[in-house]
């Protein structure tokens, strides 16, 4: 037999295609054309009086098509049209989910329940029709519209006979709202729903206009501004006016006022009269609007009046900048004036000079100062004479300045040998040796040089032509062995040289310490903020990086070798070089103690987070933080957070970001107690970000396949490697041996990013006192730091995340735990933390207190105050009614709650 072709499958894909693009398209127009014809036939045969079909307004067509649709359901007829719009408006949507079946057999079912309850109602009110069954009587009852036709009849006639027509009616309010709910598409939830957003819109449309009107009723309350005051702004617009108009010079003949300079008699005497200054001093006591502030005049004893008028000129009334801007106002700098009384602030001198008689003596006169946000402007009342007022200005007010953060000395730090000494005759020894193990070994040498470095002296040796490099790499254990040395390593060849460097350790190694390096002026004059002193190369050269150049770095080694140390230098280096509102720091140390000494340190972002479920918590919290950088920066429509914090410069709305740095001591603890997590953070923020601003430093001592996994080492580009006890290790960190090949005590290969090999350098020193001299010198001289809250909440309700999606069936929680989710164990209270926020807001706290406050009872308050005692969060009862003394701030609760309690509840749960 022959075999069926293969079917092909993109041709039975088109005309797939093809007839649901017919379905689509076409089917919509179709349904309306028969639903519009069906109703035509329907209203004409309605209208019409057709006793035959010949007499009928849609003809023969339409007669029989009436004729069976009301034979068939009845009165429901007339509803079969609206379905089949209903069902050609719907129909693309239906297709696409699949539902024309469902519609179809729903719209059937709701016309045949109608014609059913229909006929049952025709039954109950003609009894003769309750016993017909026939098909055919009830087809012709139908076309009469006498019953529920043929479908509608035999089943009316089964409800009419088991139900009547009560429990008929309690089956059509069940059955007709569900069948047109479902064809409508409108379930019972969204019905509810609806109304209840209808019922909440409408009570805060009623609370909106209860506020309204409350604020209505304030601001009627309020004093409205007097006549008094609208006359002095009048005033003090048109003296404005006239600021740059020259002054009149007037002159007192007669009892008449005369113009010095054209001799007119003035109509209006220009002496301010009493009344206004009473008027002026009435208004200066009103606070009737907050941005006046009321000052006192210090004047001199007035002088003894001059048997004549004294002869001055008239200076309208006008704001004291202006006046001055003008030269309206004349500076009385040369009367001999007593000396003014010394005000807190500095003062601003200048003397006002009226027309008419000296004024008389006053003491203690007052004027109006209206102090805006950026400038001063003074009010002067007319008629005070000349005079000299001390006021203040906005620049002048003694306001406290933010403290700038002082950077610590050097001299907190040891200082080690410019130089590193070199021991002439060991080194011609050892290059001795070296020419007579390769000669042994038939390479010929030309040339041997060396480079002395604080703990290793590189041998570059150039061989002669045609000599292997690889059979020089072969020879490494024979030359360890002929020099006597261990720890001999070969880089062959040196990058950007013709040589082969052997290094070999030195018999004296020197010290490289951290002050030397923070000295040179590659680190001074770096332009990163972020940039951190490594240590020296194997030639004394200082190696610096940039961790924003990285951006990420994997520090591993053994234990004992140097990692904690190089991570110390990293922290000093930014503390030396970068302000707190420029840098901020993340530290996780789950160990516990290498990072306890920089707790309240100003620059950290968060409390030092020791519990290894919270260290996942605050990198998951970072991710969500680089996220909403992400979506700052988009807003501004830049690519990083340098171009954001350039462009928002000055923005008072859009506060500078600074640059973040994340420093992990101990990655194992974290891989082992949530692995999943911590994986995902990190390589989620090694990938993206850099652009934000945040910087990761991942320190670990277990170089291992399970703790630095296949994703973070492709995502972590820069690493350094101490010396570890196997090339196993040295490949998994470096890609490459020659970890395996280090001394220790700070020796490591530093590989940065885009670097072809790693550079051998000597990590700088710093000893745990130089460190908390550092730390402490910084929370002395500086502002105590204030973490982040939100971003310190948020690290416990992620850990809370953490932990419930990695607890086992039938494993308790920890107290951390149930202290991040309100949940009480071990006999601690759930609301204990909300006791302490409580008493960290008050400078004393008392059960009654705490009663109100969280709506406890007696006992339970009661408790929870004495835990506070044991604790020593709180002083002893003082047996008054004072309450007792609050022993913590809002730093320590912060960091309470991200590393647990002490005493032994956090310690059993450690």
């Amino acid at each position: 037999k022959r075999r069926n072709p293969p079917r092909d499958d993109a041709r039975q894909t088109a005309k797939v295609t093809r007839r649901h693009t017919f379905s689509e398209q076409f089917m919509p127009y179709i349904l309306g054309a028969v639903a519009l014809f069906l109703g035509a036939c329907l209203v004409c045969d309605a209208i019409g009086d057709a006793g035959t079909p010949t007499e009928h307004l849609m003809g023969v067509v339409g007669y029989w098509i009436c004729w069976v649709l009301f034979g068939l359901v009845g009165w429901p007829a007339y509803l079969i049209p609206a379905l089949i719009i209903h069902l050609a408006i719907f129909w693309k949507r239906y297709c696409e989910r699949r539902l024309v079946a469902i519609k179809v057999t729903l719209s059937v079912l709701l016309t045949v329940l109608l014609s059913t309850f229909i006929h049952v109602g025709i039954c109950t009110a003609n009894p003769a029709m309750a016993e017909l069954y026939d098909p055919i009587h009830l087809f012709v009852a139908g076309v009469e519209l006498e019953s529920g036709g043929v479908i509608g009849g035999l089943i009316g006639f089964v409800c009419h006979l088991g139900l009547r027509l009560p429990g008929t009616v309690v089956l059509a309010v069940i059955t007709l709202p569900l069948v047109l709910m479902c064809l409508v598409g409108v379930t019972p939830g969204y019905v509810f729903g609806k109304l209840w957003a209808a019922f909440k819109a409408y009570r805060e449309r009623r609370a909106e206009e209860k506020l309204a009107r409350a604020e209505a009723e304030i601001e009627a309350d309020e004093p409205q501004p007097t006549e008094s005051y609208r006359a002095r702004r009048a005033r003090e617009t048109e003296a404005a006016s006239e600021a740059d108009k020259p002054a009149r010079r007037t002159v007192v003949v007669e009892g008449e006022t005369v113009d010095e300079a054209t001799g007119e008699v003035l109509d209006t005497p220009p002496a301010a009269p009493v009344k206004e200054r009473g008027k002026a001093r009435k208004k200066a006591e009103e606070p009737e609007e907050e941005h006046f502030a009321t000052l006192p005049i210090h004047e001199p004893p007035a002088p003894a009046a001059p048997a004549a008028p004294p002869v001055v000129p008239t200076v309208p009334t006008t704001p004291v900048a202006e006046a001055t801007e003008a030269d309206s106002v004349a500076l009385d700098e040369e009367a001999d004036a007593p000396t003014v009384e010394e005000a807190p602030a500095p003062t601003v001198s200048f003397a006002i000079v009226t027309d008419g008689a000296a004024p008389a003596a006053a003491d203690n006169r007052q004027i109006d100062v209206l102090i805006h946000k950026q400038d001063t402007t003074a009010v002067i009342t007319e008629g005070l004479g000349e005079q000299e007022v001390v006021i203040p200005t906005v620049t002048d007010i003694p306001v406290t300045p933010t403290r700038e953060y002082v950077f610590p000395p050097m001299d907190m730090l040891t200082r080690g040998p410019g130089r590193y000494e070199t021991n002439d005759a060991e080194i011609a020894e050892n290059t001795q040796k070296l020419r007579d193990v390769l000669e042994s070994f038939r390479i010929g040498v030309k040339e041997i040089s060396c480079s002395c470095g604080p703990t290793i002296t590189r041998f570059e040796v150039k061989p002669n032509t045609g000599i292997r490099v690889r059979s020089i790499v072969n020879l490494v254990d024979d030359i360890s062995m002929g020099l006597a040395k261990g720890g001999v390593r070969i880089e062959a060849p040196i990058p950007g040289k013709s040589a082969v460097g052997i290094e070999v350790p030195n018999a004296a190694p020197a010290m490289v310490y951290l002050r030397n390096i923070l000295e040179t002026p590659e680190f001074r004059n770096h332009k990163s903020r972020i940039a951190a002193c490594l240590g020296a190369d194997v030639a004394g050269r200082p190696v610096i990086f940039d961790i924003q150049a990285m951006p990420h770095m994997l520090i591993a080694g053994a234990t004992g070798t140097g990692k904690s140390v190089c991570i110390n230098s990293i922290i000093m280096s930014i503390l030396y070089r970068a302000d707190p509102a420029d840098v901020k720091l993340i530290l996780i140390d789950p160990k516990k103690v290498e990072f306890a000494m920089y707790r309240d340190l100003p620059h950290l972002y968060a409390p030092v987070v020791s519990d290894p479920k919270k260290a996942a918590g605050a990198l998951n919290s970072a991710v969500n933080e680089m996220e909403r950088r992400f979506e700052l920066i988009e807003e501004v429509g830049v690519r990083n957070i340098a171009g954001y914090n350039k462009i928002t410069e000055g923005d008072p709305e859009r506060p500078p970001l600074p640059q973040m740095v994340i420093i992990i001591d101990e990655l194992a603890d974290l891989m082992m107690t949530a692995p999943a997590e911590v994986e995902t953070a990190i390589c989620r923020l090694a990938q993206k970000a850099r652009a934000a601003g945040i910087h990761l430093v991942v320190g670990t001592q277990r170089p291992s396949v399970d703790v630095i996994t296949g994703l973070i080492k492709a995502n972590i580009p820069s690493r350094i490697a101490f010396a570890v006890s196997s090339a196993v290790d040295s490949k998994i960190i470096l890609e490459s041996t020659g970890a395996d090949k280090l001394i220790g005590r700070g020796d490591m290969l530093f590989s940065p990013i885009g670097a072809n090999k790693p550079i051998r350098v000597q990590g700088a020193f710093v000893s745990e006192t130089e460190v908390e001299q550092v730390v402490t010198f910084i929370k002395e001289h500086n502002e105590k730091g204030t973490f982040n809250e939100d971003f310190t909440r948020e690290i416990e309700l992620e850990a809370a995340k953490c932990g419930m999606g990695k607890r086992r069936a039938g494993e308790q929680m920890s107290i951390e735990e149930c202290d991040a989710l309100g949940v009480a164990k071990s006999g601690e209270d759930a609301k204990f933390w909300d006791a302490l926020e409580v008493a960290v807001g008050q400078e004393k706290i008392g059960t009654s207190a705490l009663q109100r406050k969280l709506n406890l009872g007696y006992g339970r308050a009661a408790k929870i105050i004495d835990r506070m005692e044991e604790l020593g969060f709180v002083g002893p009862d003082p047996g008054t009614k004072q309450g007792r003394k609050v022993m913590i701030t809002a730093a320590e609760l912060a960091e309470y709650r991200m590393n647990g309690l002490p005493g032994s509840r956090a310690g059993d749960d450690e």
